[in-house]
């Protein structure tokens, strides 16, 4: 990728809220490594998915299937508060990810086609060799840094719903505003 590409990571209701207010580090969950032995988060190419229309679309899918899968690990129907709803999107400029240096990890941007969408990437965080040499307190406080780094360099949010109905009431939708601006914010300085 350029540094000049765009990537949008979705925001999904209620998956990345706590106690009802939207958390930023809901909204970058690290879970497991990999196979590779590095943790990935989910990002679509805004350059694949051409529009700000075609990123709402890909955000709806990734609720649609994040659903899926919580229904085939319950093994049951979702009930109307456990269903995720998309309701917006962040972009990140490629080239502001490269600006964060991290001492014990490497970040990568790699090109993972998912679900049949060629638009999926993930941001790979890997730890260095040298990492083991550190204690794991020192290597997990960093990858919080780097997640914060990341949200530190949010632009939006572009909202695709301003309210939700849950259980027969309207519940609006709050989002900070990206601590780089709103969306397309970024488009006006280029």
């Amino acid at each position: 990728m350029l540094d000049g590409d765009v990537l949008c990571r979705a925001v999904l209701y209620p998956k990345q809220w706590r106690q009802g207010v939207y958390s930023p580090e809901a909204s970058l969950p690290l879970g497991e490594r990999n196979h590779q032995g590095s943790f990935a988060l989910s990002f679509g190419s805004r350059y694949l998915l051409r529009d700000v229309n075609g990123a709402h679309l890909y955000g709806v899918e990734t609720a649609n299937l994040s659903n899926k899968g919580l229904m085939d690990r319950l093994g049951r129907e979702l009930t109307e508060e456990e269903k995720q709803q998309y309701v917006a999107f962040y972009d990140i400029i490629v080239g502001e990810i490269r600006q964060i240096n991290p001492e014990m990890h490497m970040i990568s941007i790699c090109w993972k086609p998912e679900h049949g969408r060629d638009e999926h990437f993930e941001i790979q965080i890997s730890e260095l060799p040298s990492a083991m040499n550190r204690s794991r307190k020192e290597r997990t406080r960093e990858r919080t840094r780097i997640l914060g780094g990341l949200v530190a360099r949010f632009w939006g949010p572009c909202m695709w719903l301003k309210e939700i109905e849950l259980s027969g009431s309207i519940v609006p939708v709050s989002l900070p505003i990206g601590n780089r601006g709103g969306c397309c914010g970024y488009k006006e300085r280029q």
